[in-house]
């Protein structure tokens, strides 16, 4: 499937195997204090626990960093820090809420972070489209478009962390008879539920980007 980099202003979940539907961080509105100097992006990670859901940050590298969070991408406040310090290790975060980071290292270089994969019970390929550099050399916003499988499993807490994004829309490309078999469980925030089966013949890089975009605007 062709990479299609929409501008999105509101939140979008992609149910089943989307690849390469990515939007793009050039929205104005977008906090450009996230990125800047040398690329940190691999000096720590975000992980959470499936059952708690509770995130923490592993600092991978010895250097002076510090970190800030942020419900999205444009509510990170460089006022205070959430952590700081000066050597590798690992720190509990927040208590399983979703949430957004920012890494600063000594020198003022920083790096957006956020989960790649989602802490989900019921769905183990459940990830995050964000931070990917785009051909043009800006940033996929993180937790913004999601993709996953099948989700007639996730549990009551996957379900109430999801609502903490918030996710707002759901686009199901699986067919008709797959989508009744296992009828997919959404949040509470979900507002836009859009069925569109990706089925011989009726794929084509326009339909699929309109679909999205109706979902989204």
């Amino acid at each position: 499937m062709k990479e299609y980099l929409l501008k999105m202003s509101k939140w979008c979940f992609v149910f089943a195997m989307l690849v390469g539907v990515l939007a793009c961080s050039d929205d104005d509105s977008i906090n450009t204090n996230l990125y800047s100097g040398t690329d940190i992006s691999s000096y720590a990670t975000i992980k959470a626990d499936k059952e708690s859901k509770k995130t923490s940050i592993e600092i991978l590298k010895e250097g002076e960093w510090k970190v800030y969070g942020g419900e999205n991408s444009n509510s990170i406040l460089f006022d205070e820090p959430l952590l700081q310090g000066n050597t590798k290790g690992t720190t509990e975060l927040n208590t399983g809420k979703y949430q957004l980071y920012c890494l600063e290292w000594a020198g003022g270089a920083r790096t957006a972070l956020g989960l790649r994969q989602l802490p989900m019970v019921g769905q183990s390929n459940f990830r995050d489209l964000g931070g990917y550099k785009t051909k043009d050399g800006r940033r996929v916003k993180w937790g913004l478009v999601f993709r996953s499988g099948k989700c007639n499993s996730l549990t009551e807490d996957d379900l109430a962390y999801l609502a903490t994004i918030p996710l707002k829309t759901v686009i199901d490309f699986r067919s008709s008879s797959e989508q009744e078999a296992e009828p997919d469980k959404v949040p509470t925030t979900t507002v836009n539920c859009i069925n569109y089966p990706i089925e011989p013949g009726n794929l084509s890089s326009i339909d699929v980007s309109d679909v999205i975009r109706r979902g989204i605007m």
